[in-house]
């Protein structure tokens, strides 16, 4: 018994010293092919896959040195014997195959190609190992023809992805779709799978159109097929044609009883995406009584939420649209009364629109005291009902309440972004007031905001008076400046407007003139007369201002694109953000509007 004992103890010291050994000369073998010194790899990778003849993973890494080293006829022999001692393997004949055209010998090599495709077997595992080779060599027309054969033997498999990502190294982008198509009618649980990889290939629009196309006609065969409908959905969305996206989704919802969860998502992705009047349609879908108290609640609410973003987003309403949609608030806000936080946040959008559009700050005013007293929602919203009434506060001529209300929400939400929202509001009601000093000193503060939209803001007013202040031997065109600033915040237009014509008149060539032009050109978008405010902010382009020159070129572009209905002359401006203004915090957004213009597909 110890005698055998020995004997063991002796072959695993033995085995450990060899599996030590091999180990070493692995890693070894590693180093001079990734160096390539691929003579002394080939003789460490010989001695390890001779040891180990049935590793495919040395018997690779010693045919890759042997073809590097172009040592034809121990590569022959190499290839020969694994055909011989693997006859059920077909890579070994594509590897002989891939030999002889890298000699020279290319029909010789295509006719092994086509000899060992000709004698594939009906096997799913034969057919992928086979399509894999070819794939390995980038022979991807010969990887295609493996699985149409693998198809035609009649396997109870379609090799339908397999055939996707052929013709996708093919190019072919028509055939590519639909053998994905074919895939996720076949499993539909890859649904999400499959959009991502389109997501990730297709840029064109021209390529959706083809999914579009492609999906009708299955549907046509097969229109109970779930997930070719949230294809072409997915497709509808993407291309941004929420019209017909709309009306499938209407139909599947119905047809799977979703409840109108699936029009709600649609319209809250419409919403976010400024298709205003899709998002009210599908809104008003909600409100029908047979989808229920709580679906129509959210209907009712989504709807104004949408009409009133549209408003202010815009500026594209009449006095008639305003009032309209003052009303509905109203109708909204007494039906659902019982509940105060259900109403609260359109109580507050209510305020919003009495406040800048219909000038009736009384009410705003009114209706924000109610919000607050009745203590309605969380602290937050809390919060932000004060800031709007510091803001209406403000408008209304009444400083030391507004900054009593800027303060509170300060001290409130001291390390929160709301409580530093509302110190920029104390510094710039500061700024309006002429209190320069005490208005920088707040603002070298929020430089270090949290709040990365606080900082920018923070910094570009702390900018804007230190290189006006510090041009000058006087304040007094600042101090008037900002008077009309505040005045354009107080929604008293013309006066804002007199006010900077004599700064004008006054300071003829001054360093605030281009600042002049861009309030004129909110106030001139506030009043709808775009083409007033595109020459104003062409003025500020064609002088180059440091600090406006990519403010004025997306306002432009802005204008062009959803106002004046030029998308061509729009790119023209984001394209010079682009590349003009790189460091811009509009470059992101402009980049996506041209690419959109453009036709390319943002995913």
């Amino acid at each position: 018994m110890k005698f055998r004992f020995i004997i063991f103890a002796f072959l695993l010291l033995k085995i450990t010293a060899l599996t030590a050994q091999g180990n070493q000369n692995h890693n070894l073998a590693i180093q001079y092919y990734n160096n390539g010194d691929y003579e002394k790899a080939k003789v460490l990778f010989k001695d390890l896959f001779e040891s180990t003849p049935s590793s495919t993973y040395y018997y690779r890494y010693y045919f890759n040195c042997l073809l590097a080293l172009n040592q034809e006829k121990e590569l022959s022999k190499l290839i020969k014997k694994q055909i011989k001692r693997n006859p059920n393997n077909p890579t070994y004949h594509v590897d002989l195959g891939y030999f002889l055209i890298q000699n020279g010998k290319e029909k010789q090599g295509k006719d092994e190609y086509d000899k060992v495709l000709k004698n594939l077997k009906a096997n799913k595992t034969q057919v992928i190992l086979l399509a894999n080779a070819f794939n390995l060599y980038r022979e991807y027309e010969y990887a295609l023809k493996t699985y149409q054969r693998g198809k035609a033997l009649h396997l109870d498999y379609s090799f339908s992805i397999e055939l996707a990502n052929t013709y996708k190294n093919l190019n072919d982008v028509q055939a590519m779709i639909g053998a994905y198509l074919d895939y996720i009618y076949e499993n539909p649980a890859q649904l999400n799978q499959v959009k991502n990889i389109l997501q990730s290939y297709l840029t064109k629009a021209d390529d959706y159109d083809l999914i579009e196309k492609e999906i009708y006609k299955r549907i046509q065969r097969s229109d109970d097929n779930e997930s070719l409908t949230e294809m072409l959905i997915w497709v509808l969305i993407t291309k941004k044609d929420y019209e017909q996206a709309f009306r499938q989704i209407k139909a599947l919802d119905k047809r799977m009883h979703y409840n109108g969860e699936r029009i709600k998502a649609f319209a809250e992705t419409t919403l976010k995406e400024q298709a205003w009047n899709v998002a009210i349609e599908a809104f008003l879908q909600l409100q029908k009584p047979s989808y229920g108290k709580t679906m129509n609640f959210e209907g009712n609410r989504g709807e104004l939420k949408a009409r009133n973003k549209q408003i202010i987003q815009q500026y594209d309403f009449t006095d008639q649209d305003l009032y309209a949609l003052e009303n509905a608030y109203e109708i909204f806000i007494e039906k659902y009364k019982d509940n105060a936080n259900r109403v609260a946040s359109a109580e507050r959008e209510l305020a919003n629109l009495e406040a800048k559009f219909l000038h009736r700050l009384d009410k705003a005013i009114s209706i924000l005291r109610t919000i607050i007293e009745k203590n309605a929602g969380d602290p937050s919203f809390i919060a932000q009902c004060k800031i709007d009434l510091g803001d209406d506060q403000l408008m209304a001529g009444n400083v030391w309440d507004a900054t009593l209300l800027y303060s509170q929400v300060d001290k409130q939400m001291k390390d929160a972004p709301l409580g530093e929202m509302a110190r920029f509001k104390n510094a710039k009601l500061s700024y309006y007031r002429g209190d320069f000093d005490w208005a920088q000193a707040q603002l070298d503060v929020l430089k270090a905001s949290t709040s990365e939209l606080i900082a920018n803001d923070a910094l570009e007013l702390s900018v804007f008076i230190t290189d006006k202040l510090g041009l000058d031997s006087t304040q007094m065109p600042m101090l008037l400046f900002a008077r009309a600033d505040l005045l354009e915040f107080q929604n008293k237009d013309d006066a804002s407007i007199r006010l900077m014509d004599s700064i004008l008149s006054l300071y003829p060539k001054h360093a605030l003139t281009e600042n002049i032009y861009f309030v004129k050109s909110k106030i001139y978008l506030k009043q709808h007369q775009p083409e007033q405010a595109v020459t104003m902010l062409q003025y500020i382009v064609s002088n180059h201002s440091d600090l406006l020159e990519d403010d004025a070129l997306f306002k432009l572009g802005d204008i062009y694109q959803n106002q004046l209905n030029q998308p061509e002359k729009a790119a023209s401006y984001y394209e010079q953000i682009i590349l003009s203004h790189q460091g811009s915090i509009y470059v992101e957004e402009a980049r996506k509007r041209y690419r959109l213009i453009r036709g390319d597909i943002i995913n």
